[in-house]
């Protein structure tokens, strides 16, 4: 019973997990001071890689884009333009992290990083 105290359903503890994981990535980017953005973000999905693997194989990776959309999504303050830069972004890059986990996340944040850095649409 105090589990429901506290949480309307499971998928709420799995949120708030990986909220408490995306703050410490937020610290821990902005103590390095690293201007690769993300190489660092990859990186924090690469130390996870078996929470983010299990995720996606269950059928929860939507809690992933919930998750980068929580922290830079748009917000109902931003004019439109705003909303809508902030809205591609995430769910491009969300479009990367996924494409990872789908193919088993076999290349590294470095290797991510320079894939992303050198892409040119191939469509």
């Amino acid at each position: 019973m105090s589990f429901y105290r506290n949480f309307e359903n499971k998928e709420d503890v799995i949120k708030q997990h990986l909220a408490k994981l995306i703050k410490e990535w937020g610290e821990d980017f902005e103590n390095k001071g690293d201007p690769d953005i993300v190489k660092s973000l990859f990186s924090h999905y690469y130390k996870h890689k078996e929470l983010f693997i299990l995720l996606y194989n269950s059928g929860l990776d939507h809690l992933s884009l919930q998750n980068i959309l929580d922290v830079c999504g748009p917000l109902t303050e931003h004019d439109n333009l705003t909303a809508y830069t902030r809205s591609w972004f995430c769910h491009g890059l969300y479009g990367w992290i996924h494409e990872w986990f789908k193919r088993g996340m076999s290349e590294t944040p470095e290797q991510m990083s320079k894939i992303i850095s050198d892409s040119k649409p191939n469509i």
